[in-house]
């Protein structure tokens, strides 16, 4: 059984995206509105966990589980790594963004997972 797909490549690129746009220095310019680093945050985890789902191939749910769990352990790779930067600070409140990131597309998922099981089958 293969553990990769087609998706496979949509983590990768999100991955390298967060790494770049967290080995940047900070901006000096004023956030639209406070805390808009923390909604970054979650939203790019939460697309990070949703496309690790799409690329791993196992059983939905622990699927679900394992794409947030890579994604959180990503996230907090991320804050260690930006301990050694210059320009930035690693941050407790940036992996607790990542982590309701992780844990909406979680749920996201298995929602949507849910829903689907159940639709009736059309016939044919």
């Amino acid at each position: 059984m293969r553990l990769l797909n087609r998706w496979s490549l949509l983590p990768a690129l999100l991955m390298t995206a967060i790494y770049i746009g967290s080995s940047l220095p900070a901006s000096d310019a004023p956030p639209p509105f406070e805390n808009f680093d923390k909604l970054q945050h979650f939203l790019a985890y939460m697309a990070l966990t949703v496309s690790w789902s799409f690329s791993l191939n196992k059983d939905l749910i622990n699927n679900f589980r394992s794409s947030a769990i890579l994604s959180l352990l990503y996230g907090i790779a991320i804050e260690i790594h930006q301990a050694g930067l210059p320009d930035r600070t690693p941050s407790l409140l940036d992996i607790a963004a990542n982590g309701t990131g992780c844990i909406a597309a979680l749920v996201i998922l298995q929602i949507s997972a849910r829903e689907i099981s159940t639709e009736p089958k059309k016939k044919q």
